[in-house]
């Protein structure tokens, strides 16, 4: 299935970005397939050098190190890279499919999909602050992602300089969705805009916020009400999840939210967070771990998917490298849903994904580039090589230890 994956796409590929020149010695497809199994493959601090060096193996032909460099450094090169990537999501989204049991989850939530929003950015060289400013450091590039945390697919993304601030790029809330995010974007205009949307969230409560208790569901009686939540001295333990509704003021309305707490043993007090979902208080601990799912995306981009390289000053170049990386870790979130296809009983991990896609990723894209030459012997021997590196994908202790998204499918 993962070849006929790779073959759709490298056909769609051909056609999209070969509309220029097809006299050309190397058609753009080609080039593009070939930058991004460099940087796939690529050591710890590689060199454009040794990101040519890669390419021309791959193409069969060389390429002068000018014209290589010139030709990473373009404008079209981005946008050719924006078109793979629309590929390849687009072939992405119609292998996933969510599952009975995911189904009924959704279902018990009162949501469409589970959304994670969050960013990372990387640091680059000095001499790109006019373009990329940064914020602790001279330079930087920040990468904005939303992932459903159900199939594992990237919903959208944008790229910004690092000094911009998390909450300018949060998406526009669609109704029925359902948004796990960390402090970085509480915004209690957000949480009235995703409401009015018949949207959800899901989110912890910053510690400056002001939440003044209307009523009290489980854990504290009435004296509690009237009180700013996060001043209210709280000298016990009284249930290990509590419930009650507080009121912030947005614009000039005061309006009422849930707010859950989960006692922690090791602080000797609540965490507590805040949403509009009608599930069970004993889920909103297990949903919000789910956001976990994508700090592992983003740590799998950079420990090995070279999204922390960036050995370059060219602002285009620096927009290439970001897009090949997100590409990349598409590719690895394709291998791990035909992982799980062969076995449902299994966990997956996207680390374990991601290097196992390291191992074999100079195979797949050979067979992307041969196209039709690609005969059944040789079919045989990738799939062979692919059923192999595939079986490292599964958490070998998957029997011992229970997922958040397995513990969520058992309530």
């Amino acid at each position: 299935m993962l070849i006929h994956a790779l073959q759709s796409i490298k056909s769609k590929l051909h056609s999209v970005l070969n509309i220029s020149d097809r006299r050309a010695k190397i058609q753009d497809s080609d080039f593009v397939l070939g930058v991004i199994l460099a940087v796939a493959s690529a050591k710890e601090n590689f060199s454009l050098g040794d990101l040519r060096r890669a390419t021309c193996n791959f193409l069969g032909i060389n390429i002068g190190r000018s014209a290589f460099n010139e030709r990473i450094g373009t404008a079209s090169l981005v946008q050719h890279l924006q078109s793979v990537f629309s590929v390849i999501i687009n072939r992405e989204l119609e292998k996933y499919k969510k599952d009975a049991p995911t189904e009924k989850l959704l279902k018990k939530l009162g949501v469409s999909q589970i959304i994670a929003i969050d960013s990372s950015m990387t640091t680059l060289w000095d001499g790109l602050s006019k373009h990329f400013k940064g914020t602790f450091m001279t330079a930087s590039v920040k990468l904005h992602l939303a992932i459903d945390l159900v199939t594992g697919g990237v919903i959208s993304f944008s790229m910004t300089d690092g000094a911009t601030h998390d909450s300018k790029r949060f998406p526009e809330p669609l109704t029925s969705i359902l948004y796990i995010f960390d402090l970085g974007y509480w915004a209690t205009e957000r949480f009235g805009k995703i409401a009015e949307n018949k949207a959800f969230f899901l989110s912890r409560v910053k510690a400056n916020a002001k939440l003044i208790v209307t009523e009290t569901i489980s854990g504290f009686g009435n004296s509690i009400i009237g009180h700013d939540l996060l001043s209210y001295p709280i000298l016990r333990k009284r249930k290990s999840v509590v419930e009650l509704y507080a009121e912030m003021t947005i614009g000039a309305e005061n309006v009422s939210f849930r707010v859950i707490g989960f006692w922690h043993n090791k602080t000797k007090s609540y965490r507590w967070y805040l949403t509009n979902l009608k599930s069970p208080r004993g889920m909103i601990y297990d949903l919000y771990r789910l956001r976990w799912q994508i700090e592992l995306s983003f740590k799998a981009m950079k420990s090995t998917l070279n999204f922390d390289r960036m050995p370059t000053t060219n602002p285009n170049a620096v927009k290439s490298f970001v897009l090949i990386a997100l590409i990349n870790y598409v590719f690895v979130t394709i291998l791990r849903a035909e992982a799980k296809a062969t076995c449902e009983k299994k966990t997956t991990s996207i680390q374990r994904a991601a290097k196992t896609f390291n191992v074999i990723v100079r195979e797949l894209f050979q067979a992307m580039k041969m196209g039709r030459r690609f005969t059944a012997a040789i079919k045989e021997k990738l799939a062979e090589k692919i059923l192999s590196a595939v079986r490292e994908i599964f958490d070998p202790n998957h029997r011992k230890r229970k997922t958040t998204m397995g513990r969520l499918l058992q309530r």
